[in-house]
C-alpha cells in the first residue's frame, strides 16, 4: 500500500479533532476506507471514537507542514 496525497490531506485535518464522528462528517464518501489505510500504514490508532496519531504520524505530520 502505498501513502497518497488524499491521506496526507486526512493527516492535516485530524491535527485539529480526533472524534471519530466530527472527521467522518468533512469526509462522508471515503472515511472508512482512508482511516483504515491510515491504521495498516501505522500512522494512527483507533480506539473507541476517538483516533490518535502514533509516533510515525506525528513525525508524518510535521514533515507535512514543513
Amino acid at each position: 500500500m502505498f501513502l497518497k496525497k488524499r491521506h496526507l490531506e486526512i493527516l492535516k485535518l485530524m491535527k485539529d479533532t480526533s472524534k471519530r464522528e466530527e472527521l467522518k462528517d468533512k469526509l462522508p464518501e471515503e472515511f472508512e476506507v482512508r482511516i483504515a489505510e491510515l491504521f495498516i500504514l501505522g500512522f494512527v490508532e483507533i480506539s473507541g471514537g476517538d483516533i490518535t496519531f502514533t509516533d510515525v504520524g506525528r513525525r508524518m505530520l510535521e514533515i507535512i507542514d514543513k
